[in-house]
């Protein structure tokens, strides 16, 4: 079986689809390709959900400092290594 490489031409030559992605991918400094998140055109203005966001993340903190306080040292430890990673 043939591997398929992202930035292959699809058979038939570039469609639409071919077209946007191009349009919208680009490869960083490190090698790493980045895409645009999708959206709709002309999509309406989403509200914020940080204070539910806050709220939730608060709440799950509180269980498991309930519940386990090694359980939060160990996510927390995790988020840390993501941040480190970038």
């Amino acid at each position: 079986m043939d591997a398929i490489h992202p930035l292959d031409e699809p058979k038939g030559g570039a469609d639409a689809e071919s077209a946007h992605f191009q349009k919208t991918m680009r490869q960083l400094e490190n090698g790493q390709y980045q895409l645009r998140m999708s959206r709709k055109e002309n999509s309406p203005h989403l509200p914020s959900n940080l204070n539910i966001a806050k709220k939730r993340a608060t709440s799950l903190a509180d269980k498991w400092k309930k519940q386990d306080p090694n359980v939060l040292k160990m996510y927390h430890d995790q988020i840390e290594s993501y941040i480190k990673e970038g």
